[in-house]
Formats: C-alpha cells, structure tokens, sequence
C-alpha cells in the first residue's frame, strides 16, 4: 500500500487543494481509487466487500476525506499570507459579472462553504480561525472525521 499512497493516490490527487469537484466529477474518483484499492490487494468481484471494509483493509482513509483535508490545510496556508499576497487576492476574487442562467457552476468558495459548515464553522469566521495554527488544525480534523 506504500506504493498505492506514493504513485497513484498523489497523481491522482494532484494539486486538489484547489479543486471544486461536481458530485459527477467525485463520484468518478471515488470509483478510481476503488478499483486501485482493489486491484492492489487483489478483491475480485464476486467478493462481495463494502467501502469502508475496503478502506478498513488498505489502512487508507476515503478519497473525498483525503481532498477535504488536503482543502482546508492549503486554505489555512493562505489565508495566514499577507493581505496583498497574489494567492488570498485569488482566493478571495468576487468576478463581476453575472453567472450563468440554470444550474451555477461550482465555484472554489461554495466548496469552501461546504467543508466549513461540515466542520461546524462559519464562513465568515475562516479568517480569523486560520490565524492560529493550533485552532486551525482542531478544525480541519472536525471537519474530515480524524477527530
């Protein structure tokens, strides 16, 4: 599994810090990362072994669990940079313009939004919990189940 969490999972993940998935685009994923895990420790299919037996098997935990936490440590690293630094500038970019008529598309900040209320913190109070790096990790781990 050394192999697993070296090659695949980091290529797979790269630069997910940034990502705002679409449940479709999650879903694919997760079902990647299974058939990885699987393949690996050699479960065919007519061994019939739930998800979490899987990740319990692997010693490895869940993709969106590995992205959400990836998130959250990379916007706590920026949200503790300067406020001129070009990364928060990014970050905290509002476009002018109008979005789209139907379905909006998911933005960086929505996902944010998610993770925040799934971690049990306010949107409006992510700067000054990233701050402090003792703070900002107890949340992080609320917010991915490491709790």
């Amino acid at each position: 599994m050394k192999i697993y969490r070296c090659s695949v999972r980091s290529t797979l993940t790269y630069a997910c810090e940034t990502w705002a998935l679409t449940k479709r685009q999650e879903k694919r994923l997760l079902v990647c990362d299974r058939q990885f895990i699987r393949k690996i420790l050699g479960v065919r299919w007519f061994r019939r072994m739930t998800n979490v037996e899987l990740h319990k098997i692997a010693a490895i935990e869940p993709l969106q669990c590995y992205i959400r936490r990836m998130r959250l440590r990379w916007t706590g690293h920026v949200y503790r940079l300067e406020e001129k630094a070009p990364a928060r500038a990014i970050l905290n970019y509002k476009p002018k313009d109008v979005r789209p008529i139907g379905h909006p598309t998911n933005r960086f900040q929505d996902t944010l939004k998610l993770d925040c209320t799934r971690g049990g913190i306010l949107i409006q109070d992510i700067v000054s919990t990233a701050a402090d790096r003792n703070e900002w990790r107890k949340f992080v781990r609320a917010a991915t189940g490491d709790g």
